[in-house]
This record gives C-alpha cells, structure tokens and sequence, in this order.
C-alpha cells in the first residue's frame, strides 16, 4: 500500500493511504501512531466510507475523546514525510 506513495501519489491519494493505514493500525493496537495518521488525513475525508469517523469512534473507545483529540491534533500538526515514514516502519514490523 505504502510503495505507491513514491510513485507520484498526489496529497488526496497519500492522505487517502494514511487512512486506510490508520485503520489497519488501530485494529493492531498501534492506537497513538493510528489516531496521529487518522489526525493527518482527517481534511481528506472521503465521502462515500467514513473510516476516520469509525477508525476515530475506535480509538475513542480504547484511549478515550481527550487523548484521542490530542493525539490527532498532534498528527494534523507533523510532517507528512516523517509520519508517512513512522507508518510504513509500524506496518512492515506486523
């Protein structure tokens, strides 16, 4: 899913990625790298599927609004680079 991001995705696709990489982390229990990559994509929204609004229902169960909210505020704030990167690191380790 990731080796696509270096040939040429343009923003949408990659935040698009992040989401579906949020997904796969927090059902893996990578829940704080999951709620910053969902933070990251969230102005992505897809309209047809809402996974960040289930992925983030998710991880408010698990880690609670407060740190669910601050860790995706985080997430919005980072480097999409860098956080594509801890994602990528977080998927190959599975």
């Amino acid at each position: 899913m990731f080796a696509a991001i270096d040939s040429g995705l343009d923003e949408y696709e990659t935040f698009r990625t992040l989401t579906a990489a949020s997904q796969v982390l927090e059902e893996v229990g990578e829940s704080h790298l999951a709620a910053r990559a969902l933070g990251r994509a969230e102005p992505f929204q897809d309209n047809y599927i809402d996974t960040i609004g289930i992925v983030r229902a998710a991880l408010t169960t698990r880690l609670g609004s407060s740190v669910t909210d601050a860790l995706m505020a985080e997430g919005a704030a980072s480097d999409p680079d860098q956080l594509v990167s801890e994602v990528r690191a977080a998927l190959a380790a599975l």
